[in-house]
């Protein structure tokens, strides 16, 4: 397994890249490349948190260590802790639990995760014959728990910054009492936000470094510390229930990296039902998650000063992964200016309305029932040498139920539609077809990809799709042939008048166009197809609906050098289009791909392919999702591939 930023400019890293960078060159935060999956089955089979442990941990550190050597690391890991099993679940009531985390050294749950990353560190440092500094920031149980972890290696030195007089006496006292020659505190005149703003800023630029030292990352924004911490998740849900429920959990956080790691468990396989947020008057989760507002603020100071946190620095793995769907370009743009000014997450990058209410997401999961049942007949009917009729019809069931989790309520429709299509060829020679054909289909009203069902769609008709086609073939060549058409699509929506109840019918879209095509073996060595689409569509309020190119052209040609080897050369043309239907300006700009393959046949069962994808590595967007989200296009790419045929 190899990790990536939040931002996309740092990528490939190893497991130890990650655990000795902590912060990530762009600025990011270091994710995994994809959620490794845990065996719940195996999981089942264990008592203890170790145990537990021993099934997670290696998952991500294959990159970088050996599974043998991990789980030696971890027996003598958590050595300080007060209880052989030490994250102790205390049961309220048949519904209600707390999981006890603070029976390490300096009973702050932030134990679990420093002990595990400071053993990683000097098992590291040891390796590569090296030492470090450890520099964090801290409001109270970060620091102390970070000296505790690495006090007993020879091969760190911890300077822990820590806001004056903005913790508690027993927190100052943990950290500055240590009689520990490589433990170092710091007061800072300031808050937590300006001791991390002075850690963040030492990891950028690093000059003060010897040649031989590593300067290590103790806050959670190092991925290791969300390791220890995801543990004792699937820890929680195997004592409470075997891991055959999904839990609630409440989680008091302040920068956000122990609601990551419940977030992260989950996204490993573990049951969860839903997380609460707890924050204290430092609220910019609350105010993100109720009003979509996420800026800074001033901290106030609290009597629990560990959540004294005016931006939590995790919440941005958190849009990552969740709400920009992993395109890290939307996660870049939305920190390029932030906290200097708000993320806005009901505009986009350019400022410009989104048609998404990112809040909802979590706000109103859904889950749907589906039920679709087709039977069609179609025949083709000679009615002499020149003339042939096509005939057809189709019919559709579609049942759909949407619940809405959180309320309870539910939504139902049931449609049956018959389409037909019916077609005329007409050869008034030999190598000349004259074609026109209608067809019809329906899409039932509910929501993107069938997961919602509004009560006022639930009452309306399907949208109905009429397509007529014509245009001609011609044959130059037995091998080679021309074809062109004419095509035009029309949308007809059921809609509802708000004052009367009634409904009736409109155009919702209109799309017409046509094609030109050849297609073909000019010789025996040289095939082409080479396409050309032009389209212009229309709205039902007059504007331009959103990704119709106004142009679309393709052309690929192959050539046999001889009996085993050939190439294969071509491009991809798109014209530019609108993001979003009526918004004019809001467009994907028009791109070229060119692309490129040779293949061999090694024997007459054998054979090799080299393809290039994307070769002057253009950026482009082929499709986009609303106006806040486009699709990037694969970047140039190559491949082989070795294929036996049976």
């Amino acid at each position: 397994m190899l990790f990536h930023s939040t931002r996309g400019k740092d990528y490939d890293r190893t497991f130890e890249e990650v655990l000795m960078q902590g912060l990530a060159a762009d600025g990011g935060l270091f994710i995994p490349d994809t959620w490794p999956q845990v065996d719940l089955e195996q999981l089942k089979t264990l008592d203890s948190f170790i145990d537990v442990a021993k099934c997670i941990v290696p998952l991500f550190t294959k990159s970088s260590f050996s599974d043998d050597e991990v789980l030696e690391l971890l027996d003598d890991t958590w050595h300080d802790f007060s209880r052989e099993n030490f994250a102790t679940i205390h049961r309220l009531d048949d519904t209600k639990s707390i999981l006890e985390l603070f029976h390490g050294p300096t009973a702050a749950f932030k134990d679990f995760g420093l002990q595990l990353a400071a053993a990683f560190f000097n098992k590291s440092l040891l390796k590569q014959n090296k030492t470090a500094i450890v520099l964090g920031a801290t409001s109270g149980d970060t620091g102390s728990a970070a000296i505790d972890a690495c006090k007993r290696f020879d091969s760190i030195k911890s300077f822990i910054l820590l806001p004056d007089g903005n913790m508690s006496e027993v927190q100052r006292r943990q950290m500055t009492t240590v009689d520990s020659p490589n433990v170092f505190t710091i007061r800072v005149s300031g808050t937590f936000d300006d001791c991390q703003d002075i850690v963040k800023q030492a990891f950028n630029e690093r000059s003060f470094l010897k040649d031989d030292q590593f300067l290590l990352a103790v806050n959670s924004i190092n991925w290791v510390r969300i390791i220890g911490q995801i543990c004792y998740y699937f820890y929680a849900s195997l004592r409470v229930n075997q891991l055959e429920e999904p839990l609630n959990f409440s989680v008091p956080t302040g920068n956000f990296g122990n609601v990551f790691a419940c977030y992260s468990a989950y996204k490993m396989g573990m049951p969860l039902n839903k997380i609460l947020v707890a924050v204290n008057d430092n609220n910019i989760l609350h105010r993100f998650f109720s009003d979509n507002d996420y800026s800074r603020s001033k901290v106030s100071e609290t009597l629990s000063p560990s959540m004294d946190i005016s931006v939590a620095s995790n919440f941005e793995r958190l849009i990552y992964d969740f709400f920009a769907d992993r395109d890290s370009s939307i996660c870049d743009q939305f920190y390029k200016n932030f906290p200097k000014s708000p993320i806005d997450f009901s505009v986009n990058v350019d400022g410009v309305a989104t048609s998404v209410d990112f809040t909802t997401k979590l706000k109103s999961k859904t889950e749907s029932d589906i039920e679709v049942t087709s039977f069609y007949i179609q025949d083709q009917i000679d009615v002499n040498e020149s003339l042939k009729l096509m005939l057809g019809a189709r019919l559709d069931t579609f049942d759909i139920t949407v619940k809405d989790i959180k309320s309870g309520t539910s939504q139902s429709r049931e449609d049956d539609e018959v389409s037909p299509r019916a077609g005329i060829i007409f050869k008034p020679a030999e190598n000349i077809s004259w074609y026109v054909s209608y067809s019809e289909s329906f899409l039932p009203r509910s929501g993107e990809q069938f997961k919602k069902l509004t009560a006022d769609a639930a009452i309306l008709d399907p949208d109905v799709f009429e397509n007529t086609e014509f245009g001609v073939k011609w044959e130059i060549t037995p091998d080679l042939y021309f074809t062109a058409a004419y095509f035009d699509s029309e949308q007809t929506q059921a809609v509802r008048d708000s004052e009367t109840g009634e409904n009736s019918e409109i155009v919702g879209l209109q799309v017409d166009g046509f094609d030109l095509e050849l297609k073909g073996d000019v010789n025996e060595k040289l095939s082409i197809a080479v396409g050309v689409t032009s389209m212009d569509g229309e709205t039902s309020s007059g504007g331009q609906p959103r990704e119709i190119p106004d142009t679309q052209a393709s052309l690929w040609a192959t050539y046999q050098v001889n009996d085993r080897f050939g190439w294969g050369f071509g491009f991809t043309h798109q014209g530019e289009s609108n993001i979003s239907n009526n918004k004019p300006g809001l467009v994907l700009p028009d791109y070229i791909r060119v692309d490129f393959a040779a293949y061999y046949m090694i024997s007459d069962e054998w054979s090799m392919q080299f393809n290039v994808e994307n070769l002057t590595d253009e950026l482009y967007f082929p499709h986009s999702h609303s106006t806040h989200q486009a699709s990037v296009g694969e970047p140039m790419n190559a491949r082989i591939s070795i294929r036996r045929n049976f």
